[in-house]
C-alpha cells in the first residue's frame, strides 16, 4: 500500500547474483544475514559461494544504510569487509556487542526466557515458541528494530505476544502422553539440528521423524548420514526416515534408525509406537517442502 512505512523482505536466492538484482530492485535501508547454512548448495557450490551471495545484501544497501551481522558466524570478517559507508548493528549469542543475551533458561518444553541486552539496557523476556534457537532469532528482531526508535521494553512486549507460524516449531500437546513437534515447512542442515536439539530436550521417549531435504548438491547423502548420526549423538530413541535420500539417515542412526518406503507405512509404525507407549512420547517431524511431511 502507498501509505506503507516499513517493509521487512525476504530476499530468496539459489544462485549467485541474485540478491544483488534483487536490491536494486528494493533499494534497501537495512539488510540482515540470518546465518549460513547448507541450503541450496548446489545452485552456489560451496559454503564460500552462499556467503558470497549472501554478502550482495550488505552491499546492495542504500548509502547509510545498516547492516545487521551475526558477529558468530565464521563469515563475519568478510561481511564486514563490505560495508563501505554502512552503519553496523551486531548480534552475538556469546559476545557482548550491540545486542546479546544472558541467564538463558529453557522450560520443560524448550520455551527461552533470557535478558535481552545491549550496552546501555537490559530486559527480560520470555518467548512463546520453542527451540534455544529462537533467542538467536529474538535477538535478529532487536537490532532490526533498535535504529528504528523502538525501545527494548517494546521489543520484549513484542516477542512475548509473537505467534506462532504454521509448520514452524509448533510444539502441540496433542494429550498428557503426547507431544509433537510441527518443523514441517521446510529443512535444511542447520534447522534440522536445531529441531533435534529441542527434542532432545523435551522428556519422555524421542521419536525423529525425517523425509527428504532438496537443493543440496552431490554431497546430499553425506550430509542425510550426518543427521542420523547426530541424533544418535544426543540421545534421540529413535529415528524414522522416509524418502530416497532419508535411507542415509536412518543408516547414519545406526540401531536407532528405521526406513520407510512411504509415509502411510510411517504412519503406521509411528501410531504402533504411540499405543505401545506407557510413558510421554515426543515426535519431531520435520523435511523438505518438497517432502510433504
Amino acid at each position: 500500500p502507498k501509505d506503507t512505512e516499513i517493509a521487512v523482505i525476504e530476499m530468496g536466492a539459489n544462485h549467485i547474483g541474485e540478491i544483488e538484482f534483487l536490491c536494486k530492485i528494493a533499494e534497501p535501508t537495512h539488510g540482515l544475514i540470518t546465518n549460513i547454512g547448507k541450503a541450496h548448495i548446489e545452485g552456489f557450490g560451496s559454503l564460500d559461494g552462499v556467503a558470497q551471495a549472501k554478502g550482495e545484501i550488505f552491499s546492495g544497501l542504500k548509502a547509510g544504510g545498516i547492516a545487521v551481522i551475526n558477529a558468530d558466524s565464521p563469515y563475519v570478517d568478510y561481511w564486514l569487509g563490505s560495508l563501505d559507508d554502512k552503519a553496523l548493528c551486531q548480534f552475538s549469542m556469546s559476545q557482548k556487542l550491540d545486542v546479546w543475551p544472558e541467564n538463558i533458561q529453557l522450560d520443560k518444553l524448550g520455551r527461552a526466557s533470557f535478558d535481552l541486552c545491549t550496552p546501555t539496557e537490559r530486559v527480560a523476556v520470555l518467548l512463546p515458541i520453542a527451540g534455544k534457537h529462537n533467542i538467536t532469532n529474538a535477538l535478529i528482531a532487536c537490532a532490526l528494530t533498535l535504529p528504528l526508535g523502538v525501545t527494548l521494553a517494546q521489543v520484549a512486549q513484542g516477542l512475548a505476544a509473537m505467534p506462532m507460524v504454521q509448520g514452524r516449531v509448533n510444539l502441540v500437546e496433542v494429550n498428557d502422553n503426547l507431544t509433537v513437534i510441527d518443523d514441517t515447512y521446510n529443512a535444511n542442515v542447520q534447522s534440522v539440528k536445531a529441531g533435534i536439539d529441542l527434542l532432545s530436550q523435551i522428556k519422555g521417549h524421542q521419536i525423529f521423524a525425517f523425509g527428504d531435504m532438496g537443493e543440496l548438491g552431490d554431497e546430499a547423502q553425506m550430509y542425510h548420514q550426518q543427521l542420523g548420526e547426530y541424533a544418535l549423538l544426543k540421545g534421540i530413541d529413535a529415528v524414522a526416515a522416509v524418502g530416497e535420500l532419508s535411507l542415509h539417515t536412518a543408516k547414519g542412526a545406526a540401531s536407532i534408525g528405521y526406513h520407510f518406503g512411504d509415509k502411510a507405512a510411517l504412519y503406521i509404525w509411528l501410531s504402533q509406537q504411540i499405543a505401545n507407549q506407557e510413558h510421554a512420547i515426543s515426535i519431531l517431524v520435520k523435511g523438505s517442502r518438497s517432502a510433504q511431511m
